[in-house]
């Protein structure tokens, strides 16, 4: 998170603002999706099939 989204929840927090909370969320979850779909397009992190990892969840679970 860079330091002007951090400041800007800080700031929020500190007004008792019942929507900070949501908005520190979202604005971590965003940072991570991007993290996530860059590691994906540079190849650093690879997809994996939903059927795949499904068949191996039941696998070990029955």
């Amino acid at each position: 998170m860079n330091p002007q989204t951090l400041k800007k929840i800080s700031a929020e927090d500190a007004t008792g603002d019942t929507k900070a909370g949501c908005n520190w969320a979202e604005v971590t979850w965003n940072t991570e999706i991007e993290k996530r779909v860059n590691e994906i397009k540079s190849g650093k992190a690879k997809g994996r099939a939903a059927e795949d990892i499904l068949a191996e969840i039941r696998a070990k679970y029955s």
